[in-house]
């Protein structure tokens, strides 16, 4: 009779049995089933949690590009005319404060309007020079009189000058003369003004009756 024996595994046969026998190991142990505290809120410091300490590495200008950051590569659905409606907007519940008066001032409430400082300001440049050549050319006109001849008003570039202190017949000859026109020349300093006189009589020979 023949007696057939067993072959010993091999060693491909001994590592895969391996981890079948941890497992059946595993299994046989018996720990001991423990609950840990759930720590509460408040419980826990930021002192008591240990981090390992990481350097990272500070990169300088120019070292990063735009290429080397790589963002995930989102498609948005485009809504179309008419998918959307105003019932599917969701905004927060915001209650604003109802000012008092006198709370809110004037310069608190900003109105931007049209930038129109950069032509204003040239504008006024302009004015103030014309001042300023109109004025040198009549006190150098009187100047270069000689100094019993110097009267100290006049015309210059043809606009009217008058520096002499001003008297009430001259403020009366400007602004309360009957027999002038609408514009006088100022009762003193550069230019024109108005003759009130003459207004309101212009104003009273349009009224009816």
């Amino acid at each position: 009779m023949a007696i057939f024996q067993r072959k010993p595994p091999s060693v491909a046969e001994r590592l895969t049995a391996a981890p079948r026998l941890l497992l059946d190991a595993a299994h046989a142990i018996d720990l001991p089933h423990v609950d840990l505290p759930r720590p509460k809120l408040g419980e826990v410091a930021l002192q008591d949690v240990h981090l390992p300490d990481v350097t990272l590495p500070r990169p300088k200008w120019g070292e990063v590009t735009m290429q080397d950051v790589q963002l995930p590569d989102i498609t948005l659905p485009r809504p179309r005319m008419g998918e959307i409606n105003f019932q599917d907007v969701q905004l927060p519940n915001v209650r604003l404060p109802r000012p008092r008066f006198g709370d809110v001032k004037t310069k608190d409430i900003g109105i931007h309007g049209p930038d129109l400082s950069g032509p204003t300001r040239s504008f006024r440049r302009l004015i103030q020079l014309a001042i300023v050549a109109v004025a040198g050319t009549a006190i150098y006109q009187e100047m270069s009189k000689p100094e019993d001849q110097r009267q100290w008003h006049g015309r210059a570039l043809g606009i009217p000058y008058d520096f002499r202190p001003p008297t009430s017949e001259r403020l009366r000859e400007a602004w309360w003369n009957d027999k002038a026109g609408l514009i006088t020349p100022t009762p003193w300093g550069l230019g024109w003004t108005i003759n009130c006189r003459r207004a309101l009589m212009m104003l009273q020979a349009r009224q009816p009756g």
